[in-house]
């Protein structure tokens, strides 16, 4: 302030004392010689004019004299057209102002002319029509041949007693009048011709005459007075300022108006206004000079010092300060404090520099409040509270951003622990703008400074990981327990179902028992499928795997898709082009498309609807066009390293209810369902086929507006074969005999085998597990002809016992059963011509193939 203060006064004397009088001087000056050079410009520019329009005017009353001397001539009243053409032509010669000499009879036909030009009609012009009546004319009139205005002058041609016989036409076109005008023109203006309305009629300038530019408005005179007499005007054209002094044409009505540029009649002023500049600019450079000079040893250090204070408010503690030896002993004292204060400045701000730096960097969210307000949030908490610059945050309350619940249950419990640990921690819940929810991780520690510490930590990753965790567990012991219960129940069922066969076999078939046994079998044929949908739930069901296209599959089975559906209800496909290969079991994925279209039709319920089926091996992963509110469920077991994006989709899109939050975050629970009547196993085994398949199964569901179940498969390569059925090369038939080795730990089983096979004509050798099946093969194996080992028992499960039995005899027969999937069984055992694999539950006739392949024979 004293710095500035300082060279205040200098300068204000200066220019008080200096500049300012010369500055007004100046301007007066200029100010008047502006004002006289534009008068004297205004007297020139209408003296101008008005000579102009004198002999604008004598010249036209020249050409109009010489027209009537023209038609005087006695050749035009007595010679024929052949020779006034020659005379036309000759004066046409000598007098070039005129663009055409014409002779025209009375009724305006032209007779002859001065130039080869058509012989036309110049009847319609209305200087013509008074020339006719004796009374030589002009007009400014459109040209015969084009639409350029001319001026036309006709003149009577009388004969001796003073009649009318012909007309003479002397049109003068404009551009010569404009020649003429501009070789008249002096001092350097441009000068032209308006007619009556202020209008351009006659330019130097042919673009200008094109234009018929109207001056009646810049000129600000009205047409009357235009064309009446005389004066100046001032104007803007084309971006540029204008002068003009103008004078009207005594008989024709027309004004010719003289104009140059502003610029050019204030040239001497603008010279005089720059050196003025000039010399004002120089005064004050001058006046700078001294008022340097003179505070120089006074108000340098105390500048340096100011600008060194400035800078470190700006984060630049490097600016120097003065250093002189000869120096005023304040201004010294005054240095070194604030050398000392910067000093001071400059650690605690080191340290403040590397506490905000951490926060920034802080992946968490982290505030100071003070009084229960932000004063600083870190870029993490701006995002979590949805702002884009702090100011949004600054001086509000650390809480306005949570539900008013969570408000009131934080600060329920807030005082009482930060009174008592100084910190509190909490989980809070909050309402993002779209109405979601979001779960935050919330600290608040009390400073002794009174102020606090918020660190906000995100938790929506860690609750998405959380409950895909769970629901994966879920899944899988759900599983686990579907799994074990229908192998449990496959065993079950298979010895309720032998020992059913067995009684059907030993009553006659009139017997009145015989039907309800044919009862039983067919409620443990329905058990058998219920076991074999938890099982495809559990991944572990009997494949028939083909290679076969999927669009192939749909078409076969279109009619019955059709047929399962109501009439209210469209059946479209939408089936891929390409034929799309997966490898599968047929009957499975015909099983999955059934079970999803019956549900599609069901959910549209009696009113119309739309039941789509679609194919794709393109935009396998786009989301499909739902409202954001949509109701998204995932299952993914695709590998994506091991089928590398070379996939296909399968969609079944309904346009019916809907499904809630509740409903469609269990509809693959087994035995889950919304249906009156039904397993509630139908998306439970499809969730297993496509889990087995290594597959993917994404649910859409809006209310009120359908679902879309997209299911992603595998591709693959049009060969193979059917992999898991072989090819029955014995002959069955036969009479049964030998001895059969049954090894099952499930008592029930072993005597249903007993009784089947024993019932065929067989001897039966039983053993509880694998180990005791070993030992009577190695005392009996001569004599056994066909060995049937379970895969899982106790002490040795079915496939050691099988590499037991084939170490004692290479060519054992061996049939290996589970209520589990043949893919338990290793590969290399099924390709041998010895080892056959029969699944739980089994029929009587099921059982009884397989014996006869090896025990066929008498033995």
């Amino acid at each position: 302030m004293f710095v500035r203060s300082l060279h205040t006064r200098f300068l204000a004397i200066l220019v008080l004392v200096g500049i300012l009088p010369f500055l007004f001087v100046g301007v007066l000056l200029i100010r008047q010689q502006s004002q006289a050079l534009q008068m004297q410009a205004s007297r020139e520019l209408m003296g101008l004019a008005r000579g102009l329009a004198i002999e604008l005017d004598s010249q036209l009353n020249e050409l109009l004299e010489s027209s009537r001397a023209f038609a005087a001539l006695p050749e035009m009243v007595h010679m024929d057209a052949k020779e006034q053409e020659d005379l036309l032509r000759l004066l046409y010669v000598h007098y070039r102002t005129y663009g055409q000499l014409a002779v025209a009879d009375t009724f305006g036909q032209l007779q002859a002319t001065g130039t080869d030009s058509p012989l036309v009609s110049i009847a319609h012009v209305p200087s013509f029509q008074k020339a006719v009546r004796g009374k030589q004319s002009w007009v400014v009139f459109p040209a015969l041949f084009n639409d350029n205005l001319i001026l036309h002058m006709h003149t009577p041609i009388f004969d001796q007693s003073q009649n009318v016989v012909g007309v003479l036409g002397s049109p003068v076109a404009f551009p010569s009048l404009a020649s003429s005008l501009d070789s008249l023109n002096i001092g350097g203006g441009r000068s032209f011709v308006l007619d009556r309305n202020g209008i351009v009629l006659i330019h130097p300038d042919a673009e200008e005459a094109a234009k018929r530019r109207d001056y009646s408005e810049m000129i600000n005179v009205s047409p009357s007075t235009l064309s009446a007499g005389r004066g100046t005007a001032s104007y803007m054209l084309d971006d540029e300022r204008w002068m003009a002094g103008y004078a009207s044409v005594p008989n024709y009505g027309w004004t010719i108006v003289t104009e140059r540029p502003a610029s050019d009649i204030l040239l001497p002023t603008t010279r005089a206004r720059d050196l003025a500049i000039g010399g004002l600019l120089g005064s004050i450079l001058f006046c700078f000079l001294i008022a340097n000079l003179m505070a120089r040893n006074l108000t340098l250090p105390v500048k340096k010092l100011a600008d060194a204070a400035y800078a470190l408010g700006q984060g630049k503690p490097d600016v120097p300060l003065h250093e002189s030896q000869v120096q005023i002993t304040e201004i010294a004292s005054l240095i070194r404090s604030f050398q000392r204060m910067r000093a001071s400045v400059l650690e605690r701000e080191y340290s403040l520099r590397q506490f905000h730096s951490a926060m920034d960097a802080s992946i968490d969210g982290m505030a100071i409040l003070k009084d229960s307000c932000f004063t600083y949030a870190n870029h993490a908490l701006m995002e979590l509270c949805g702002v884009s610059h702090i100011d949004e945050m600054l001086g509000q309350h650390w809480m306005s951003h949570l539900d008013a619940d969570e408000r009131e249950r934080i600060e329920s419990e807030l005082e009482e622990t930060i009174q008592l640990h100084g910190k509190w921690r909490g989980e809070v819940s909050a309402t993002n703008d779209d109405g979601s929810k979001t779960y935050l991780d919330m600290s608040l520690t009390q400073l002794a400074s009174g102020e606090a510490i918020l660190v906000v930590r995100d938790l929506a990753d860690r609750k998405k990981t959380e409950a895909a965790l769970f629901q994966a567990q879920k899944m899988e012991s759900i599983g686990l327990l579907a799994g074990g219960i229908a192998h449990d129940f496959n065993n079950l069922i298979a010895a309720m179902l032998g020992q059913s066969f067995v009684a059907r076999k030993k009553i006659a078939p009139d017997n009145p028992a015989h039907a309800n046994i044919a009862r039983v079998i067919k409620s443990g044929e329905r058990a058998a499928d219920l076991t074999r949908q938890l099982l495809a739930y559990a991944g572990k069901g009997n494949l028939m795997v083909n290679i076969f296209d999927i669009n192939e599959l749909i078409r076969e089975n279109a009619e019955i898709l059709r047929t399962v559906a109501s009439s209210n209800v469209q059946l479209m496909l939408d089936l891929s082009p390409n034929p799309l290969w997966i490898e599968a079991d047929k009957g499975q994925i015909q099983q999955i498309v059934m079970n999803l279209v019956i549900n599609a039709a069901e959910a549209i319920g009696q009113q119309n609807g739309v039941v789509r089926i679609r194919t794709s091996d393109d935009d396998i992963w786009d989301e499909p066009s739902y409202p954001s509110d949509t109701i998204v469920v995932n299952h993914n077991f695709i590998e994506s390293d091991r089928y590398n994006d070379n996939l296909i989709s399968l969609e079944i899109y309904d346009t019916g209810a809907g499904m809630s939050q509740a409903t469609l975050e269990r509809i693959f629970d087994p035995f889950f369902t919304t249906k009156k009547s039904g397993s509630g196993l139908g998306l439970s085994a499809t969730l297993g086929i496509i889990q087995s398949l290594h597959g993917s199964v994404r649910v859409y569901s809006l209310r009120n507006m359908g679902s879309l179940f997209r299911l992603v498969f595998p591709r693959t390569t049009p060969c193979g074969k059917v992999v898991t059925v072989k090819p029955n090369s014995t002959q069955i038939g036969k009479p049964i005999s030998g001895t059969a080795l049954i090894a099952d730990d499930e008592p029930d089983m072993r005597e249903a085998m007993q009784d089947i096979l024993e019932n065929c004509g067989l001897s039966v050798l039983t053993a509880k597990d694998g180990k005791e099946a070993v030992s009577l093969y190695r005392t009996h194996g001569h004599r056994i002809n066909i060995t049937l080992l379970d895969l899982r028992m106790p002490e040795m499960g079915g496939i050691d016992a099988l590499h037991s039995i084939k170490l004692l005899d290479m060519d054992a027969k061996v049939v290996l059963m589970s209520g589990y999937t043949e893919s338990e069984v290793a590969s290399p055992l099924l390709d041998n011509e010895t080892v056959f694999f029969l699944p739980k539950p089994y029929s009587y006739d099921q059982l009884i193939k397989h014996v006869e392949r090896f025990a066929s024979v008498p033995v």
